[in-house]
């Protein structure tokens, strides 16, 4: 297996952000962990260090697809392992078997959902390539096709995604037994985790046609 850089985005992500790090740096695949703090307003900064990750410190918060962009820039590692910042039960034997399927597939993307508790949700996640999953394995060659455009804030997976599937590469993914996330309603209250939500998922049906065009 080529070295893996694993890159974290990370905005206001102090309750878990330890937590990836240490998961990450004790997986014997991943050679390097960066962390880009995206203008965080808590202690993010504070903890990933504490995790043991590089940090990156953005002035202010320019969006997910920038901060992961910025990061893909520190490393010249030809596999990169995107994680979210809010995954709190990742496990090292997500990581393995995240990387060996895309191993055994001979894949050159292998996406890992997060477990939604129900086998027919599960599925369409496999099925789907599960496009907005933030956890992922790719070969820096798709990245780098990306349009910078497209990899603005939430629509940066799906920029992603598109962007493999134009290049006829093969992308493998399953949801992960046991693997959550914190709700946007849990880290930042209920009324403004549902505004957050909305406008997640207002940004990506209002931007996502223009990546499917010709």
């Amino acid at each position: 297996m080529q070295k893996i850089a694993a890159i974290i985005p990370a905005f206001n992500e102090e309750k878990t952000i330890q937590h990836v790090t240490s998961v990450l740096l004790g997986h014997g695949s991943i050679a390097e962990v960066l962390v880009v703090d995206d203008g965080s307003e808590d202690r993010t900064a504070e903890r990933a260090r504490a995790g043991g990750a590089r940090v990156v410190c953005l002035p202010v918060n320019l969006g997910k697809g920038e901060a992961l962009a910025r990061g893909v820039e520190l490393t010249k590692a030809p596999l990169l392992l995107f994680a979210d910042a809010d995954l709190f039960s990742l496990s090292q034997g997500h990581v393995s078997a995240l990387i060996k399927l895309m191993e055994q597939e001979e894949a050159d993307m292998a996406v890992g959902s997060i477990d939604r508790g129900n086998s027919l949700v599960n599925s369409l996640s496999r099925y789907s390539g599960g496009p907005i999953s933030g956890f992922r394995i790719l070969k820096r060659e798709i990245w780098e096709a990306v349009d910078r455009e497209a990899m603005q804030g939430y629509l940066v997976e799906v920029a992603v995604t598109v962007t493999a599937r134009r290049m006829k590469k093969k992308i493998v993914a399953t949801a992960l037994p046991g693997l959550s996330h914190m709700t946007k309603s849990k880290k930042r209250g209920f009324i403004r985790g549902i505004t957050d939500w909305l406008k997640m998922w207002k940004e990506i049906i209002s931007n996502a046609g223009r990546l499917f065009s010709p």
